[in-house]
């Protein structure tokens, strides 16, 4: 807990006052709910019971006072007075047993009272039976046996129908009392449990005060010793500021000089250097072109070199075909001589069938003009086949002399290719070579241009670094003017730290002043402007640091 903020502090505080308040008024209103039910059952339950069995021990009591002055009537003979006697009692005990059976509902059946209920139940049918018998000899005009019915029955029954009654009564009467008891215990207890809690909140509520006010004061404390020490610090550190600004502002001008010749000499290389990727970019150029060339002479090579290989593919492929056309040729000049040999032998044939036609005579005349017709045909075919034979053979010179043409054109079409081979292979030699021209002449027109922007960035630098160091020159003179402000608010500082100790502590606190000698006021106006415009002063996140470290907490 050392190290929480006030405002974690003072909310624990307030949230368990509030804890145990809410406590306080949760037993409370518990207690105080006890309480109401107890009231509400002693106001709705055995006070109404208690009025309601003494509203029928009442009714009970004039009812005997009754039958004693209906007894003295009948002693007395008195007519009119018997006739009002027994009316007035047939009346109290219809009034008793509407009264007895309105009390039913009252009865509370598990505390045992149902029992109580019963016994007058019991005694009060003995009761009126005695009354009824009473009343009978009455109206009968009988008063002795009246009287005896009186003392022998009534009297006991009654006795013991008022016994049942008080029974009743007394037992929701000491119920009576148990609940207020019970009610009285219960309010006692939860005031002295209130007053005990109220006497907890405020010890607690003392406690947790104490403690949070001696933090605060502590952590106050504290602050105001690291912040004495620190406007002493800065004080005495104000005056070594001014000295330093004015040191560094002469160092700076001269920087600033040196950074300018140097920006001078670098862009004087830097113009060389655009030139020289202006060259570059220039052979870059040529030398695409050139490769360009070589690389579509090589693409044409290729493609004359695919032409010659598919011309020796048709070309075997055609004396293929001429040697299968000069195998058929041979077959059929087979087939044709074996149809001449059969032609030759038809004939003979035919000749044998006209001799022995002849020989036949008439009988064999048609059969001679059958024979003729065939050795006409076989004729035929022979001569046929002869001329096929010629033609075939012509045929087969033709392909043999297609034969020969072929492989002489075949031999040509190799000698092509392999002079073509030469060809692309000292094309692709050149394109080798070309390509690593390209890229020689590539990457040094790529580093030219990376020189040039990597000088333009360092002179685009320089001029960045002579901008700075001229407003480093500037702002020394400002810090300069700055330190003298810084030792004033320094004092004012100590002066606050000095309140602030005073507060904390309850006593004057002196706070040594560490003031150096007046600096001159020079470039107040653009101190002023700096502050003005939001730019930090020096130091301030160290002091901030200091603080936060020193106070053991962080303020809210």
């Amino acid at each position: 807990m050392e190290n929480w903020t006030i405002r974690k502090r003072v909310l624990f505080g307030f949230s368990l006052l509030l804890a145990l308040a809410l406590l306080i008024g949760v037993f409370g209103i518990n207690r105080i709910s006890g309480v109401h039910d107890d009231v509400e059952r002693i106001a709705e339950d055995w006070t109404p019971s208690v009025e309601a069995l003494v509203d029928i021990q009442t009714a009970v009591n004039d009812l005997r006072r009754g039958n004693v002055r209906l007894l003295l009537s009948a002693v007395t003979g008195a007519s009119e007075e018997i006739k009002t006697g027994l009316a007035q009692t047939a009346s109290g005990q219809a009034d008793l047993n509407r009264m007895i059976a309105d009390y039913k509902k009252q009865v509370d059946e598990d505390i045992g009272e149902g029992k109580l209920y019963d016994d007058v139940l019991a005694t009060k049918a003995v009761y009126f039976k005695a009354i009824d018998g009473v009343s009978a000899f009455v109206d009968k005009g009988q008063p002795k046996e009246a009287m005896d019915e009186w003392k022998q029955n009534m009297i006991p029954a009654g006795t013991n129908f008022v016994k049942a009654l008080r029974a009743e009564i007394d037992f929701n009467r000491v119920h009576l009392r148990e609940t207020s008891a019970t009610s009285n215990k219960k309010a006692r207890d939860g005031m002295l449990a209130i007053w005990v809690a109220l006497a907890l909140v405020v010890v607690v509520a003392i406690a947790m005060g104490s403690f949070i006010v001696r933090g605060i004061n502590e952590s106050l404390n504290r602050i105001s010793v690291t912040l004495r020490g620190s406007s002493d610090q800065v004080a005495s550190a104000s005056g070594q500021v001014a000295g330093s600004s004015q040191s560094l502002a002469e160092g700076a001008s001269e920087q600033a000089a040196s950074i300018e010749e140097t920006s001078a000499s670098i862009e004087e290389i830097s113009s060389m250097t655009r030139k020289n990727a202006e060259s570059a970019e220039h052979a870059r150029t040529i030398s695409t072109r050139t490769r360009s060339a070589a690389e579509e002479g090589v693409a044409r090579t290729d493609e004359m070199r695919d032409a010659t290989t598919a011309i020796q593919q048709a070309s075997v492929a055609m004396g293929s075909a001429i040697n299968d056309i000069k195998k058929s040729s041979d077959d059929v000049s087979k087939i044709l001589k074996t149809i001449d040999e059969i032609a030759f032998q038809t004939n003979i044939l035919a000749l044998n069938a006209a001799v022995e036609a002849a020989r036949a005579g008439e009988a064999g005349a048609g059969f001679a003009v059958v024979a003729e017709e065939v050795r006409s045909l076989a004729q035929r075919s022979a001569d046929a086949a002869k001329e096929t034979a010629r033609m075939i053979d012509a045929s087969v010179a033709q392909s043999v002399r297609g034969v020969d043409v072929n492989r002489q054109v075949a031999a040509r079409i190799e000698e092509i290719a392999r002079k073509s081979e030469g060809v692309s292979e000292s094309l692709g030699a050149i394109v080798s070579g070309v390509r690593e021209v390209d890229d020689l002449v590539s990457g040094i027109a790529t580093a030219s241009k990376e020189q040039s922007l990597g000088l333009s960035q360092i002179t685009t630098a320089i001029e960045q670094m002579d901008k700075v160091t001229q407003a480093n020159a500037s702002g020394a003179e400002q810090t300069s003017a700055a330190a003298q402000e810084l030792q004033q608010q320094a004092v004012e500082l100590q002066g606050a730290v000095g309140a602030l100790l005073a507060l904390v502590n309850g006593e004057g606190a002196e706070v040594s002043h560490h003031a150096s000698a007046p600096v001159q006021k020079r470039h107040v106006v653009a101190t002023q402007a700096r502050v003005s415009s939001g730019i930090p002063m020096p130091g301030a996140r160290t002091e901030s640091k200091a603080l936060r470290s020193s106070s053991g907490f962080t303020g809210e």
